[in-house]
This record gives structure tokens, C-alpha cells and sequence, in this order.
């Protein structure tokens, strides 16, 4: 049920109603997962593109996400690259 809420799966039959307007949602996987091949900027654009954000509004989410972690230097970077990894 909460993958149907989340989004992440489509009802095989019926319909799912949440409400008038659509709730903003969000899914976490229960094992922080990177995608290893990916910069630390895809990684972190991933569920906006899920969500199917405006390519200009994930760039602008990013840079401000990567600013307020102090991670804007590592944008090109592998998750591998950080510390901690």
C-alpha cells in the first residue's frame, strides 16, 4: 500500500484515492542506497526526476541542496570519492 501511495507502483485494479489533491510524498528505502556509478549530483536529482520535476528546477534543487550540505565541490564526484564511504 504505501508503494501505491508513494507513487513507485501503479493498482493492478481499482483505484487508490488519497484525498482531493494529491499529497506530497516521499519514499525511503530502508537501506540508504547510492547508485555507486552515479555523480553525487545524480544521486541526489534521483527522486526529483522520480517525481518528474522540470529539468530546470532539479539543477536549481540540486546546486541548493549540495550548497546547504557544503558539498557543492563534489558535484562531479562518486559517492565512493566522500568520506565515510
Amino acid at each position: 500500500m504505501l508503494r501505491l501511495a508513494a507513487g513507485l507502483e501503479q493498482p493492478s485494479g481499482g483505484a487508490l484515492a488519497l484525498g482531493a489533491a494529491p499529497p506530497a510524498l516521499s519514499y525511503v528505502f530502508p537501506e540508504p542506497t547510492l547508485m555507486p556509478w552515479a555523480s553525487v549530483a545524480d544521486n541526489v536529482a534521483l527522486p526529483l526526476r522520480i517525481a518528474r520535476l522540470p529539468a530546470a528546477r532539479i539543477g536549481a534543487r540540486v546546486t541548493s541542496a549540495l550548497a546547504a550540505a557544503r558539498l557543492e565541490r563534489f558535484v562531479a564526484s562518486l559517492p565512493a570519492e566522500l568520506s565515510g564511504a
